[in-house]
């Protein structure tokens, strides 16, 4: 236990030293990572449990700074589910922090469960290491480390970039 929260400490302090070491006035940095609203979508896997999981985020949608997500976890030959659901906070253009917990399920649900026993809890920090790859690092007491890979889709880019001119009116 020692070990996995040194470990995670460790993740964090690296993921914010590479943050404050980018430039973001310089044109390859401001092109490189925009701050927009986008659709996040990942896949990681839990050793634990040997389950896979699945994350669908949405990234900067309330005042360009929080958003939500979700976490799947299907275990894989066995009878373990999980469905987490948080917010995200964005703290620069390429990290953001995470929290959550999962709600409705039996098993790890605060619903049928204490707070305190047995409701799977998650945090974690996101970051953007190349344009729409999406690395995401998450702890959690039940479940350890776990690294989630995925995709971010913008919604800036699914604009049409082409300006409608509208009749003039009489």
């Amino acid at each position: 236990m020692k070990k996995t929260v040194l470990v995670f400490t460790f993740l964090l302090f690296i993921l914010s030293t590479v943050n404050s070491q980018i430039n973001y006035r310089d044109l390859y940095s401001r092109n490189k990572y925009p701050q927009s609203v986008s659709i996040q979508a990942g896949v990681a896997f839990n050793p634990d449990y040997s389950a896979l999981k699945f994350n669908a985020e949405f990234y900067n949608l309330v005042f360009n700074y929080v958003g939500f997500y979700t976490s799947f976890e299907i275990g894989m030959g066995s009878s373990y589910w999980s469905n987490i659901i948080g917010f995200n906070v964005s703290f620069a253009k390429i990290i953001y922090a995470y929290a959550g917990m999962d709600i409705f399920t039996k098993q790890h649900g605060i619903i049928h469960n204490d707070f305190m026993g047995g409701v799977r809890k998650e945090i974690g920090m996101g970051f953007f290491p190349v344009k729409n790859l999406v690395l995401r690092i998450g702890f959690s007491l039940d479940v350890a480390l776990t690294l989630t890979v995925g995709y971010r889709l913008p919604f800036d880019k699914m604009r049409s970039k082409r300006k409608i001119k509208l009749p003039a009116g009489k």
